[in-house]
């Protein structure tokens, strides 16, 4: 019995400290493998800046990669016309709102002023004014008054500088009935 007892006091202390050296090991490679990020299940998020350039402020959104962007956000600028997004502040690349997003990414807003012309129809009928691009031109609106023949609209109250109507306006102006 002395035998038995001598060789299971010798032996059981070594398979314990034995035991123990690989639940420990086990447990060490666990704690790295608990901390390791998993990348194959991450899915990239891109910001898209919005600069107005003097517009109306939009907010930068962020966008799941191959995702498009929902919304087209249209700024507003006091006397201009907003003719849409641009990938780069020249403007030579109109950005289309199809395109999947695969980086982060900053959209430039491209204006074209809008100009005035207000008609002055010196005591004949009312003609409202007329908001243009810069550029482009107008049609020639008519007025009447009693007892008077309409000539045409001028540049000057004096009537010294007749308006061609095929001139482009590339400001506000007035122009005055005679």
């Amino acid at each position: 019995m002395k035998k038995k007892t001598l060789l299971f006091v010798t032996i059981f202390p070594l398979v314990a400290v034995v035991a123990y050296a690989a639940v420990g090991l086990l447990l060490f490679m666990n704690r790295d493998n608990a901390n390791a990020i998993d990348t194959t299940n991450k899915v990239a998020v891109y910001t898209v800046t919005f600069d107005t350039r003097g517009g109306s402020a939009v907010e930068a959104m962020q966008i799941t990669s191959g995702q498009k962007i929902d919304n087209e956000p249209i700024p507003s600028k006091t006397d201009y016309r907003f003719l849409g997004w641009y990938t780069d502040i020249g403007y030579t690349n109109l950005f289309d709102f199809q395109t999947e997003i695969e980086n982060d990414l900053t959209l430039y807003a491209k204006w074209v002023e809008i100009y005035t012309v207000n008609f002055e129809s010196c005591s004949g009928s009312a003609v409202d004014l007329v908001r243009v691009t810069n550029g482009q031109t107008i049609k020639m609106p008519t007025t009447t008054r009693d007892n008077y023949v309409f000539l045409g609209w001028y540049l000057d109250a004096d009537y010294t500088q007749r308006f061609d109507f095929a001139t482009p306006i590339t400001g506000n102006i007035t122009l005055y009935a005679q």
